[in-house]
């Protein structure tokens, strides 16, 4: 018996979504119009990020699951002078075996400066999150850098006297009936003399109340600060060797009680690097930490980790590597994959 087929238009969420990447579309062709007629000094970005990374834990803080994708990303913009730019563009994640009305494609529209010689940096607007904030894995684990590989917000760096510091934002969320207004806060200072390092970074996460309040449900406070030092440089044999210790502070508070949670804990970090291979390691102990956008393992009270890196390509506009990790934890031990690819292609 034949089965009738009956055809539907596309849903709402469906036509909405095509719509809304239509405009990114314009927006970003907008932008590169607008640096032609302008007839100031146009350049131009191309880059492309692929990730394979199989993680099988089995039993850890967080489930076996495996990200698979791969993300085009071009912009184009034109330059003030030599120190102002402003540009637009498109980033577009393409995951393999994901929904496809998942929401994946973004628009970059944001304003640059670098000046006196690159040691004072400043963005604002939409922009790319690799090369503008460089943040510890116990604050911005690497699955949370895959689903937000952008900034809305700010980002200011600046270089003196041998000190790094930077402070930079990052809007998460507009209020609504139903959705709460949240967004991302840090700081970090860094300093170097000779072969030895520190460095300090604080991160603030903010989660207040959807417009339509809640019943028993508050504004929620979450973050933390640690500091590292050690030593790093090229020795003996080995091309780059460093080896740091340090520690970390959760800072949590729901608002309903107003207690602050501040479990703490330590941690020792390695790398050690010989032509196209690297090893690195880190363990950490304590309290176990409550950093909502982190590495879900500094969530135990302890483990460690081991990564075997092959480093098949390392030079400019160019790097392709994989990574065999071991993680040991509650008597056990898990395993993941990990193979990355960036090129990236840049006229300015």
């Amino acid at each position: 018996m034949s089965r009738m087929v009956k055809w539907h238009s596309p849903a709402p969420q469906t036509c909405k979504l095509i719509t809304k990447n239509i405009v990114y579309a314009i927006v970003a062709c907008v932008a590169v119009f607008a640096g032609s007629v302008w007839a100031a000094p146009v350049d131009y970005r191309l880059s492309f990020d692929g990730v394979l990374d199989n993680r099988e834990y089995g039993g850890g803080p967080t489930k076996d699951e495996t990200f698979f994708f791969a993300r085009p990303e071009a912009e184009a913009g034109f330059r003030l002078d030599d120190s102002h730019r402003i540009a637009g563009g498109l980033t577009y994640t393409q995951e393999f075996g994901a929904p496809e009305a998942a929401d994946n494609l973004h628009p970059l529209m944001y304003y640059r400066y670098e000046g006196d010689g690159g040691n004072t940096r400043f963005r604002f607007g939409a922009f790319p999150r690799f090369g503008a904030l460089d943040l510890p894995e116990w604050f911005f684990s690497d699955d949370a850098a895959y689903a937000r590989p952008f900034v809305h917000g700010a980002a200011l760096g600046i270089d003196r006297w041998g000190a790094a510091f930077s402070v930079w934002v990052d809007w998460t969320g507009r209020q609504a009936d139903t959705v709460r207004e949240a967004f991302l806060f840090g700081y970090g200072a860094g300093y170097g003399y000779g072969m030895f390092f520190a460095r300090h970074d604080f991160i603030m996460y903010h989660l207040a109340a959807p417009g339509i309040p809640v019943p028993d449900d508050h504004v929620k406070d979450n973050g933390g600060l640690s500091a590292e030092a050690g030593g790093g440089g090229r020795v003996a044999f080995v091309d780059s060797l460093s080896l740091s210790a340090g520690g970390v502070v959760s800072l949590d508070r729901d608002r309903g009680d107003g207690v602050w949670h501040t479990p703490v804990g330590g941690f020792v970090r390695g790398y050690a690097a010989k032509g196209w291979f690297a090893l690195r390691g880190a363990a950490y102990s304590g309290e176990p930490q409550r950093l909502v956008w982190g590495d879900s393992f500094y969530g135990l009270n302890s483990f460690g980790r081991v990564d075997l890196i092959a480093r098949f390509v390392s030079r400019r506009g160019m790097e392709a590597g994989f990574f065999q990790s071991v993680h040991f934890f509650s008597g056990k031990a898990g395993y993941s994959q990990h193979f990355v690819l960036r090129a990236e292609f840049a006229g300015f």
